[in-house]
């Protein structure tokens, strides 16, 4: 009965193949988002474990040899492959593969440089020109609104980013002691500031910063 055993798991390592291929990993470069790149094709150079996710775990499956896969992401540390038998895809290690066509290559690294840069500016909070949406919310988090317009160069989105900053204000209260109107000093939140983002196709194309003491959408200019 145990011989039978792997056989009967074989499908459920699969199945968590499956299920990791439809969840992207945000640190990979998708092939599919670059444009003018042609389906990169590479040959399995010796037997190749297949894994369920980035990080090398979860052993599903062996390629052997001369298989062919087509490259469906790019990290440093591991390719996500997809057999071209019809396999469900899964990670492996780039060193067992062959090499991607020279002109592909060139492509892809330059997709993964600009990928490493949006990483380096999202470490430090920025945002720049370029990112995605899922870029910017992890570079600022939500937006406080969201808007868009449309116009003969199609749609735009934009995303708006409201700062705060706190001050010492006095506001009026009745002493019921006293019988009178006094003053104390509170602490409230004021707006200090904003960042206009907008996005043309989902990726930013402009960026406005409105500096504190400036006013924003919606409010009314101080007296």
């Amino acid at each position: 009965m145990f011989r039978f055993l792997p056989a009967l798991l074989l499908p459920a390592f699969w199945s968590a193949a499956s299920l990791a291929s439809d969840l992207r990993d945000t640190e990979a470069v998708y092939v599919d988002r670059i444009e003018g790149l042609e389906p990169i094709i590479l040959k399995v150079q010796a037997t190749t474990p297949v894994y369920a996710s980035r990080t090398l775990t979860a052993h599903t499956a062996n390629l052997v040899p001369g298989d062919e896969v087509r490259l469906i992401a790019h990290h440093p540390n591991a390719f996500l492959v997809r057999s071209q038998r019809g396999r469900p895809e899964g990670w492996v290690r780039p060193t067992l593969l062959s090499n991607p066509d020279p002109q592909a290559l060139k492509l892809l690294l330059a997709a993964v440089e600009e990928e490493n840069r949006y990483q380096a500016s999202i470490s430090k909070k920025e945002v720049i020109a370029g990112m995605s949406f899922d870029h910017v919310l992890k570079a600022l988090g939500k937006p406080d609104r969201k808007s868009f317009r449309e116009d003969e160069n199609g749609r735009f989105d934009l995303w708006s980013y409201i700062e705060y900053e706190t001050r010492m204000e006095q506001q009026p209260y009745f002493d019921t002691y006293a019988q009178r109107t006094l003053f104390r000093y509170v602490r409230v939140k004021v707006p200090a500031g904003s960042t206009e983002i907008e996005f043309k196709e989902g990726r930013v194309t402009a960026i406005q910063r409105t500096e504190p003491g400036a006013t924003l959408p919606g409010q009314q200019p101080s007296r």
